[in-house]
């Protein structure tokens, strides 16, 4: 129906609004089908942009071979047809590279990053208490190593207890919810769900910590979360279980951020909490020096300064 609607106005749209080129972006995947078909019957130039990889994930899933033959297929056009590539990490940009290495002189990266003017305008409201969130989607079984820490703290110290806030901010599976709530955290745990994007940055910028994970899988290492660029913008120190020798771990350490700890080391998690609770409990707040070197390099401002290099080359060369 949608490809039916473009054959029939794509012409009228690209006239009246002096198109140039084509740019479609994924997930979903069906945005890059799209563009192809757009690319076929104008001629426009096409830039392809890969958020995540795709039949590359270690959990990539077809109902059958059939299905997967095909879009493997669909993959292979799309890497041969349009005229430049983006991925936003430089792994994914190496594995499509040697995958198909006759569109290594198409490859560009180009990072997630944040926005400051979501920030500006995003006020938090004051807590007398200290603040952790998690704010994100949560899959699997990942977070739960933090309500374990914080339960038992919770247990050893009432002061801990009444002192802290652990606010869960994001989509959560049903089954999940219930576990999430079967934690002994009573009267110091808010599961909140799913939110506007404005009320979610209002979460972030309102903790003295921020909450990250995710599992230890090859995907994850070779990906940015977008997650972990608010929580740059924000100026809120990290406290990460994840895998060490992942891109967003490497990327906390450059910026100076706060601290990663490996999956499943609890101890070492309760330790993190417990430091961090003392120091705003002698300062009221919780300090983070970040590299605003490194930091710089992710803000929106500058990403949109190289997507629209790629796009003036590619376009001015077939002038």
């Amino acid at each position: 129906c949608m490809l039916v609607l473009i054959w029939f106005f794509k012409d009228e749209i690209i006239k009246r609004e002096g198109i140039d080129a084509i740019y479609s972006t994924s997930p979903p995947e069906t945005g890059h089908v799209i563009a192809r078909f757009l690319k076929k019957r104008t001629g426009l130039p096409w830039v392809a942009d890969f958020r995540d990889p795709w039949t590359q994930f270690e959990d990539y899933w077809s109902p059958s071979r059939m299905h997967k033959k095909y879009e493997e297929s669909i993959e292979k056009e799309v890497m041969r047809e349009a005229d430049r590539l983006v991925f936003v990490t430089k792994p994914q940009l190496d594995d499509f590279g040697a995958k198909y290495p006759s569109i290594s002189d198409r490859l560009f990266y180009i990072p997630n990053g944040f926005d400051p003017e979501d920030f500006k305008m995003v006020k938090p409201e004051k807590d007398t208490k200290m603040v952790f969130s998690y704010v994100g989607t949560i899959y699997g079984h990942y977070p739960l190593t933090f309500l374990k820490a914080f339960e038992e703290i919770a247990a050893e110290n009432p002061e801990f207890r009444d002192g802290v806030r652990v606010v869960f901010c994001g989509k959560i599976h049903p089954r999940k919810l219930k576990e999430i709530k079967g934690y002994g955290l009573d009267g110091m745990l808010e599961v909140r769900g799913q939110v506007p994007y404005r009320e979610a940055l209002k979460q972030i910028v309102g903790s003295n910590v921020l909450l990250l994970s995710f599992a230890d899988k090859a995907e994850f290492r070779k990906i940015y979360t977008t997650r972990v660029f608010n929580y740059f913008a924000a100026n809120r120190y990290i406290l990460a279980t994840i895998p060490p020798e992942s891109l967003v771990a490497e990327l906390i350490g450059e910026a100076s951020a706060g601290n990663v700890i490996g999956p499943g080391r609890k101890k070492a998690i309760k330790e993190s909490i417990w430091a961090l609770f003392e120091e705003f409990k002698k300062n009221g707040m919780v300090t983070v020096r970040q590299n605003k070197q490194v930091i710089s390099k992710f803000d929106k401002v500058e990403q949109t300064r190289k997507l629209a290099d790629v796009f003036n080359e590619l376009i001015e060369g077939r002038r």
